[in-house]
Formats: structure tokens, C-alpha cells, sequence
């Protein structure tokens, strides 16, 4: 043995050794590198820097290998043959394409080997790290150690081989799969303990495993343990969990290694708080290809499924098959139903019948191909704070490209009579819809339909939608829509309602839509189109046929017709008219039309009522217009008054200008009085007009042809017909023809429009001023107008005037001239009168000189001529109107020869005194009263006329005098009335108490009559008599100088007091 073991050297160094391994080991050695060997008397070590060999295989390179064999442990009880120990192997290892048969197993030599660095690979395994092994079969020493990774996944493996029947123990102390197949990634970080019996040709006879709890993306096996034996893997698992909503107990699985064959049992899975009782699972797998099937069922589910795995990518394992399932509560499912999604599902019921899959694990929903499911008494929202949306029963079909929903639900009042959604599969899941719906609409609704379905964008096309109310039922097709659509969705609306409308944008009261209406959208294009939708409310509809398009532009064509109370335009929010321009009274829409966009809206409009706009001056009853609006212009082509009034023009609301023609037909200027404010009562305009307008300011008239006709300004005054020619700013009139008072004037002029200048000149034959027979009482001190805002001239000349009375005046050849500019006067001239009235500012200056008037009534006995004037200076408050009520001033009348006879106020006044039958025979008043002069001094103020000193009426053989005032506006009249004569005393002193011999001798003497008035000049009047003692020393003083006899005369003296009786 020694002689063997020193010339063991010689022999491993030899050539024929080495072909001797190369031979028996079917091997080549490539490459061997400083092979050296060196020998003790203990031991012999082996070097080679570098060592290639390679076979069928494998291919291996070596560096830096050490073999030493210790002679005392070679030449033991139980030898060992040394240590082999490798710095760095790389090794790759190749598939066999035939099985080996291997009858025994090679014993190799009792050996311990350490491999410091380890690089092997087979197939598409890597292995790195240090292996150390020890093989002593007769002792049965025989273990391992690996650490390092394979694939790159950190392992740990420990084991001992027994090389009888070669039982062999493998203790996993870590594992970390990371570039294994998708499968084996479950059991990550786990450890583990095998127990092997192997044949001995490597051929797994049975065995035990046992592995730590294992968690893999949520799933989670307790305890999983399993056992094999005649080809058939037993694995049991007491407990399974998934994300702990899906839970397994008691899952065993039995697979046979040979068919891969599998079936796995479960005592009952729990899906949230669905429990589905004794689930079987039939699995097949065939390794060669990697197919595989699968058939799951229980309490009422079933599972059928058939694909390939994919070792490599779990993710991308081909499935295709479907599955059923009986009804299921959502209640059951909820936990598994997203915390965001449960704010929007309540309750319900879903069954799925045979839905197919087909496709990658990884296609997640999209893996659903067909199938058929159903849902009954389903409560959700599909936007949070809406009210709740119930589907009784729904069939859901689900097809490659989109899921088809047929169903019957309610919302609130509104009730889905039957319903089918297209939703597309397609990313975005675009939906299409055909909803049948009636019931009644509510603020509920209005949520539902601006939360969930419209998107702002959408919503504001059809905002005036919102607040709906009352029964309706719709028809309602929407194409293409997305939940919450950016910017748009195409849809098609159609409604056939009864809604009640309550949206305070559009009215202050309830507005009804009655008929049908669609809204369509189609490529961004918006459409609302209506056949004989009704409009209405209580007092008012508008019946609408046409459309509106919107998609760059809003185009729309409508045609109208109704009747509109003005109330319920008042009432419409948006249109914020003022009131002043409503009409007065109900509106008539005739067939009308209204076409055009925003920018230019056409009209054809037929509107009819009764005096229309009748409160604002502009009284028509029938409107007829046509035209557009465009921006700030009105073009009319034309607007027509019924008929009577043609306007074709353009009118700039900017600019406030108009320009056109108007063509007048019978036109009443009545209709217009108020707008324009115009002091007459009627006329009638014919012809035509072209008309300029500025800031309601006349720019320019033309007119050839314009005849003025039935012109009343009150029921003294009409125009019977008058020709106007316009040139711009000036009209001429001729041909002019009047009544004034019944009488015949012919008349001419001009009118100047800036500044207006009114220009007549008036001519009568004869001019008869009849005495009135009116009833009603009229009093002068009522008279009141306004003096035109104009400049006016005017002259007029009678040949001859009439004044009707009891004894008729006759003036000839009368002139009257007026001027209403700077200055202002009013001048009327007659043979033997002539009256002068100016006014300045707020002061009127009246003179008047006649020596007609009176003469033609005077009966004088010296045939003396009458002659009268009279002197006014009144102060008006205003410079613009004349108000009797508010003139104050004096007047100073002065009248020579003259009968008071003839002034029939006062001759009544002394006639109610019985004068004459009490004085008779001393003071004769049958003839009147003659007086030389009267001169009266007056105040006006406030509607009433006062004497500042008595009246004085000196006559021939009497005096009169008169103090006291007249109020002008209803004749009330309170004055003192004395009478003085001279005449001889008789008996009438004794029977008259008021009349007395004052004082002087028997023969002749002073007597008067004295006595107050209170009344009506046109009513009745009170007479009472005055002693003289109670006149008072002021008033006697006049009357005695008046008749040149001092007051002692009288019988009064110096201090004498007014009486308390005393009146005015």
C-alpha cells in the first residue's frame, strides 16, 4: 500500500491516467494549467491553476483547483479519499433530449467537496454560490450545504442523503423565487422540510413536506402540508385567505404527477358574506404543452375553464370558458364593493347566466367576452346627493363590443316604462340610450338630470330646462355619451310632456310645456326642435313649431302663434322690460315667423289686441312687422299699424337715429296722442314720409304729398283738411281749411322743426261767436293752459265778427296778431276797439281802449260817446302756463257815459233790492242807471277780485257805489251796495226806515240807501240791509267826497267806529 501511495504521483501525472478518466468518464479534458503534484510522508496535494473539460452534457472550466488526500485517513478503518476544493467553477449543464435509464446508481468515493464560488446553469436556471458536500455512504455521513440563489431568488439548502433506497432529507431554510415561474413566486421567503425516498435512479418514490405559512399579494395559506406516494400528491391547507374577504376552509388538493390531474375540496368558501358551501375544483394540466382545464361548482355556482399557462408570467396565461352563478344579494358582495363605490349602490340582486371569458389573466374586465346577466330591485345613485334610482328588473347582455341593458325602474315620480343602454367596451366606455319614460317631474329629477347625466358644459345649452315640473312622459335617445363628458356628447332627446315649468330665471310664475320637443346632438352640433309644443300658463300659451341649431353658431327657425296677457310678459325674468313698454292689453300672435342667429334675427310677426300700448299713447290693434335685428340696428321691411301705418326704414338703437319711409294711410293721430304727447283730440294723416331721427330728434322730413284732415283739438277747434309739403327741417302748409267755433277759416303757413317755428296765417268772412248753450257752469277764474313750447306767429283777419246776445256786436275788419318767441304779445284791432295783452317773463301787462262795446248798449240822454278802458299788471308764477287760479295783480277799469242797465250782474244785484218799489217816485232805476264816469280800482289774487277802494258810479242825479269781491271761480259774490240821492222829504221817511233826513233844512235834504249782497251771480243771492252808522268814517269819506258834502251832513263825526255788524 505504501509503495502504491508514493508512486501515486507518478501515476496521476501520467498520460495514461488522464485518458484513463477521459475514457471512463466519457469526457475531454480541454485545457489543464500548471498540474502540479507534491508528496509528504501525510499527505499528497494536487494543483491545477486551470482545468477545462466538457462532454455531451456539460462544459466546465475550472481555476485555481487543490485536490490533498491524507495518507492516515486513506489507510483508516473507513477510508476517505480527501478533500477536493474549487476556487471558482462555472459549469452548464445540457438537457438531455432522451431520458437516462439508469439501473444502479454510481457509489462514489468517500470525498468532501467545497466549491468557494459555484456558476452553474441548465435550461433557464442560474445557480451562484458555495456548495460543500461530504459523501461517506458507509457511514452515512453524507450531507450537503448550498447558499447562495438561484435565478437570482437567495436560497438556503441543507440536506444528507442515505444511500439505501436514497432517502433523502432537504431542510429550505429561505427561498426567494425571483426570476422562477410565476407560479412558484407564492411560496417567497417560506422555508421548508422535505423528507424523499428516491430510487436509484433518482425517481421520487414518496415523501413529506411541510412549509411556513405562505402570503403572496394577499393570498395567505396557514400550515399548508402535503404527502406523495404512488403518484399522487396530497396537499392539504386548513385555512385560505384573499385580502380577507375571501376565505377557504379545509382545502384539499390531490394531483397525480404522471396526468396532472387535480381535484381540490374546500368544506366551504366564504366570499364576504356569501358562503358557498362544499366547493368542488377539477383541474387538468398536461406539462408537456402546459394546457390546462378546470371545472369549479357548488351551491349553485359553476366554473368551466380550459387555457395554457404561462410558467413564465402567471399574468399571461391564455383562459378562456364561463361561469354561472344563482342570485346574489348585494348585501353578500358589499365588503368587496370599493368604500367610494359603496356611497352610490344601496341593494339588489344580480345572477350572471354563462358568462364567457376569453383572453389573458392580465386583460382583467376586458377577459369578459358574452354572457347574460339580470338584476332586480337594484337601489343606487349615480351622482351622490341625488335621489335614489330603482331598477325592478333589468336584463344585462354583455357582448365582445358593448353591454346592453334592457330595464323597468323609477326615480322619485318619474318612472322608466322601459329602458335599453348600449354602453361600448371600448376605452372610454361610451354608452347609447333609449329611454321610455312618464310620471311626474320633480326637483328630484332636475338633480338627476344635472349631477349625473350633464356635464357643465353640457347643462348650459339647456339651463332654461332646469326647475321642471308636473306630469310628463319623454321619449329619449342619447348616442355616444360619456359619464361626465368632455366637452360634449352626442344624444337625441325626444319628449312628449306635460311639464310644469318653475324656474325663476325664465318666470316669476309656473310655466307649462304641453307637446312634443326634442334636443339632438350630433358632432357637436346641438339641436332643439319642437312640432306643436304649447307654452303656457294660466292666462297665456304660445304655440311653437321650428328648431334651434347650435354649433359654432346658434341658428334657429321657428313659427309662432297665441295670445300673451302682458301681465306674464311682466313676469318673464330674463327680458327685464320695463313696464312702460307692455302693452295694455291681451296680445294676439297670429301665424308668425322668427328666423336667424344671434348676431341677426329675422321676423315675421302678425300681432293683433285692443288698443294696444294704448296707456303709453300708441292705441293700434293690429301689428304687422317684418324685418331683423342686427346688432344695435332694427331694419323694418316693413312694420305695419293696422294698415294704416307702413314703415320701411333702419333704426340704430346706439345711435338712436332712424332712417326710412313711412307711408300714412287714414292714420289717426289719437292712436299716438300720449307717446307723443300731442294737444289734440284727433287727425287723420295721409300720404308719405321719409323721416330722419336723431336721439328722438327730427334730422329731416321729405314729403310731397302729406294732407291733414278731421283735426280736432276740442269741440271749438278742427282742421278739415290742410296740404304739408316737408323739405328737411321746414314744412309749408296751404290749402288749409278750419272751424273755429263753427266758423270757416282758411289758413296757411310754414313750420321750422329745430327750433320749432310755427308760422299761420288765418282768414274768415264771417265770424259768428254764438252765445253758449252748454248746461255745464263755466267761471273764468277756472281757465288754465299752457303756452306752447314753440315759437309761433300767427296773424288772422275777420271781415266780420258776431258776438251773439241780446243785442248782437257787430265788428268789422278785425286783425289779430300773435307772437310766441322773444317776445310775447297778443294784439286784436277793431274800427273802435283795440286790446294790447304783453308778457315778460312772469308779468302781464294788459291794456284795452274801446269806445264800441259799451256805446252799443248806452241809451244815454245826451247821446254822448262811450268810451272805456282798461289798465292790468298781473304776476304769473309761471312763464310756461297761464292759471287764473294763481294770477295776482291790480286792474283799473275807467268808463264814461254809460247804463247799468246794460251790465246785467249789478242792475240783478239792484233789482233783488226792490229799489224801486221802495223808493218809488224818488229813485227811477226802470231805465236803467245813467252815469257820467265809473272808475274802479281792483286787486286779483288767488282766483278772487277785490275792490282797494269802492267802485264809484257817478250819475245824473244818483250815485252808486259798490265795495266787496268776486271770487271768479265759482261767481261767489260778497259786496255793499249804496245809493245817494238829493230829494224833497215827504212821507216815504216815515215809512222807510233806512232812508231818513240826515240833517238840513225842511226843504231839501240827503238821502241814501244802503245794503249788503251774499250769493252766487249765477244762483241765488242774500240782500241785507245796512244803517248808514255802520259803514264806517273809511267808506263814508269817499261817498262824501265823491258828492262834495261834508261828513257832519251825514250825521256822522270825526271818531266814529265801525259797527260790529259792519260787512265788506
Amino acid at each position: 500500500m505504501l509503495a502504491g501511495y508514493f508512486s501515486l504521483p507518478l501515476f496521476l501525472k501520467s498520460q495514461y491516467f488522464l485518458h484513463f478518466v477521459e475514457n471512463k468518464a466519457h469526457i475531454k479534458i480541454e485545457k489543464i494549467e500548471n498540474y502540479k503534484i507534491s508528496q509528504t510522508l501525510n499527505s499528497i496535494k494536487v494543483n491545477i491553476s486551470d482545468l477545462k473539460i466538457r462532454s455531451s452534457k456539460f462544459n466546465s472550466c475550472a481555476k485555481n483547483v487543490s485536490y490533498t488526500l491524507k495518507l492516515g485517513e486513506l489507510l483508516s478503518r473507513k477510508p476517505t479519499f480527501g478533500n477536493l476544493k474549487i476556487q471558482n467553477l462555472d459549469i452548464t449543464i445540457y438537457p438531455s433530449k432522451t431520458p437516462t435509464k439508469t439501473t444502479t446508481l454510481i457509489k462514489p468515493l468517500p470525498l468532501s467537496i467545497d466549491i468557494a464560488n459555484l456558476n452553474a446553469s441548465y435550461e433557464n436556471y442560474k445557480i451562484n454560490g458555495a456548495l460543500n458536500v461530504v459523501l461517506n455512504l458507509t457511514t452515512k455521513n453524507n450531507n450537503f450545504f448550498f447558499k447562495g440563489d438561484v435565478n437570482n431568488s437567495p436560497i438556503e439548502l441543507a440536506g444528507d442523503i442515505n444511500p439505501n433506497n436514497l432517502h433523502i432529507n432537504l431542510n429550505v431554510k429561505k427561498f426567494s423565487p425571483k426570476d422562477f415561474p410565476a407560479y412558484l413566486k407564492v411560496i417567497n421567503n417560506t422555508s421548508s422540510k422535505l423528507n424523499l425516498t428516491l430510487k436509484n435512479n433518482l425517481e421520487l418514490i414518496d415523501g413529506k413536506l411541510k412549509i411556513s405559512d405562505i402570503n403572496y399579494k394577499g393570498l395567505k395559506l396557514i400550515s399548508p402540508s402535503a404527502t406523495y406516494a404512488h403518484n399522487e400528491l396530497y396537499l392539504n391547507i386548513p385555512s385560505v385567505m384573499y385580502k380577507e374577504n375571501i376565505t377557504g376552509k379545509n382545502a384539499n388538493l390531490k394531483l397525480n404527477t404522471k396526468n396532472y390531474n387535480a381535484t381540490l375540496l374546500f368544506s366551504q368558501i366564504s366570499v364576504a358574506n356569501l358562503n358557498i358551501k362544499k366547493p368542488t375544483i377539477n383541474f387538468i394540466y398536461d406539462k408537456n404543452n402546459d394546457n390546462f382545464s378546470l371545472k369549479g361548482s357548488g351551491d349553485g355556482f359553476l366554473a368551466k375553464a380550459k387555457g395554457t399557462l404561462d410558467t413564465k408570467s402567471f399574468d399571461n396565461t391564455q383562459l378562456e370558458g364561463f361561469f354561472e352563478t344563482p342570485y346574489i344579494d348585494y348585501k353578500q358582495i358589499k365588503p368587496l364593493i370599493s368604500k367610494k363605490l359603496q356611497e352610490y349602490i344601496f341593494s339588489g340582486e344580480i345572477k350572471a347566466k354563462k358568462i364567457t371569458f376569453n383572453g389573458k389573466i392580465k386583460d382583467k374586465e376586458n377577459i369578459i367576452k358574452t354572457g347574460e346577466l339580470v338584476a332586480q330591485n337594484a337601489k343606487f345613485v349615480v351622482e351622490k346627493d341625488t335621489y335614489p334610482f330603482v331598477v325592478t328588473f333589468a336584463n344585462i347582455k354583455v357582448t365582445p363590443k358593448d353591454v346592453i341593458i334592457d330595464g323597468t325602474g323609477f326615480n322619485d315620480e318619474v318612472n322608466l316604462i322601459s329602458s335599453k343602454m348600449v354602453i361600448a367596451r371600448e376605452k372610454g366606455y361610451p354608452a347609447n340610450m333609449h329611454l321610455v319614460l312618464n310620471g311626474e317631474s320633480t326637483k328630484n329629477t332636475e338633480d338627476f338630470l344635472y349631477k349625473a347625466i350633464l356635464s357643465h358644459d353640457d347643462a348650459k345649452y339647456i339651463d332654461y330646462a332646469k326647475d321642471i315640473r308636473g306630469p310628463f312622459g319623454a321619449v329619449i335617445d342619447i348616442k355616444d355619451y360619456y359619464w361626465h363628458p368632455q366637452p360634449h356628447f352626442d344624444f337625441n332627446v325626444n319628449i312628449d310632456s306635460h311639464l310644469n315649468l318653475v324656474d325663476k330665471k325664465i318666470s316669476k310664475t309656473p310655466i307649462s310645456l304641453v307637446g312634443k320637443f326634442g334636443i339632438q346632438r350630433k358632432n357637436q352640433t346641438l339641436k332643439v326642435s319642437a312640432n306643436n309644443l304649447k307654452i303656457k300658463n294660466d292666462t297665456s300659451f304660445v304655440n311653437i313649431t321650428g328648431f334651434l341649431e347650435h354649433s359654432n353658431t346658434l341658428f334657429y327657425n321657428a313659427s309662432l302663434s297665441g295670445k300673451i296677457n302682458p301681465n306674464d310678459i311682466k313676469n318673464v325674468s330674463y327680458l327685464k322690460l320695463d313696464e312702460k313698454y307692455l302693452p295694455t292689453s291681451k296680445i294676439t300672435i297670429k301665424p308668425s315667423s322668427i328666423w336667424g342667429t344671434l348676431s341677426k334675427i329675422n321676423f315675421n310677426a302678425d300681432i293683433e289686441g285692443k288698443k294696444l300700448f294704448k296707456e303709453q299713447g300708441f292705441g293700434v290693434d293690429e301689428i304687422l312687422a317684418k324685418g331683423y335685428f342686427e346688432k344695435n340696428l332694427i331694419s323694418l321691411n316693413p312694420i305695419k299699424l293696422d294698415n294704416t301705418v307702413s314703415i320701411n326704414g333702419l333704426y340704430n338703437i346706439k345711435a338712436k337715429t332712424f332712417n326710412g319711409d313711412i307711408a300714412l294711410n287714414n292714420f289717426r293721430l289719437s292712436s299716438i296722442k300720449n307717446l307723443l304727447k300731442l294737444p289734440i283730440d284727433e287727425a287723420i294723416l295721409n300720404g308719405n314720409v321719409k323721416l330722419g331721427l336723431k336721439d328722438k330728434k327730427f334730422q329731416y322730413i321729405y314729403s310731397n304729398n302729406l294732407v291733414l284732415t278731421d283735426l280736432v283739438y276740442d269741440d271749438d277747434l278742427s282742421v278739415k283738411s290742410a296740404h304739408i309739403t316737408f323739405n328737411k327741417n321746414y314744412a309749408t302748409i296751404t290749402d288749409g281749411y278750419a272751424l273755429v267755433l263753427g266758423n270757416p277759416v282758411s289758413f296757411n303757413g310754414s313750420l321750422n322743426l329745430e327750433p320749432l317755428t310755427i308760422s299761420l296765417n288765418a282768414t274768415s268772412q264771417k265770424f259768428i261767436v254764438k252765445k253758449s248753450q252748454s248746461k255745464t257752469k263755466s267761471y273764468i277764474g277756472n281757465i288754465k293752459f299752457k303756452i306752447p313750447n314753440a315759437q309761433i306767429y300767427a296773424n288772422a283777419h275777420i271781415n266780420e265778427l258776431i258776438i251773439q246776445g241780446s243785442k248782437p256786436l257787430i265788428f268789422n275788419n278785425v286783425e289779430a296778431h300773435l307772437e310766441l318767441a322773444s317776445k310775447r304779445y297778443l294784439i286784436i284791432k277793431a274800427p273802435k276797439t283795440q286790446i294790447n295783452i304783453q308778457m315778460a317773463k312772469n308779468t302781464i301787462n294788459i291794456n284795452a281802449t274801446d269806445s264800441y262795446l259799451f256805446a252799443h248798449y248806452i241809451q244815454s240822454k245826451t247821446k254822448k260817446p262811450s268810451i272805456t278802458t282798461l289798465n292790468a299788471t298781473l304776476q304769473t308764477p309761471s312763464a310756461d302756463e297761464i292759471d287764473f287760479k294763481k294770477l295776482n295783480g291790480t286792474l283799473k277799469f275807467v268808463s264814461q257815459n254809460g247804463n247799468i242797465k246794460d251790465f246785467p250782474d249789478i242792475y240783478k244785484i239792484l233789482s233783488l233790492a226792490d229799489v224801486l218799489g221802495l223808493i218809488t217816485g224818488q229813485i227811477d232805476l226802470r231805465s236803467g242807471f245813467y252815469f257820467d264816469k265809473m272808475v274802479g280800482n281792483f286787486e286779483l289774487k288767488d282766483g278772487t277780485i277785490k275792490t282797494t277802494k269802492p267802485l264809484t258810479v257817478k250819475g245824473t242825479s244818483n250815485n252808486l257805489f259798490i265795495n266787496g269781491n268776486v271770487n271768479l271761480t265759482n261767481y261767489h259774490v260778497d259786496t255793499l251796495f249804496m245809493i245817494t240821492t238829493f230829494t224833497f222829504i215827504n212821507r216815504i221817511i216815515s215809512y222807510i226806515p233806512i232812508i231818513g233826513h240826515i240833517l238840513g233844512d225842511k226843504e231839501k235834504s240827503f238821502t241814501g240807501l244802503s245794503f249788503r249782497v251774499n250769493g252766487y251771480l249765477d244762483g241765488k243771492m242774500n240782500i241785507y240791509p245796512v244803517p248808514w252808522e255802520s259803514l264806517g268814517k273809511g267808506l263814508l269819506d269817499i261817498i262824501t267826497r265823491t258828492i262834495t258834502l261834508p261828513a257832519y251832513l251825514l250825521g256822522v263825526n270825526g271818531d266814529h267806529k265801525q259797527s260790529n255788524g259792519e260787512k265788506k
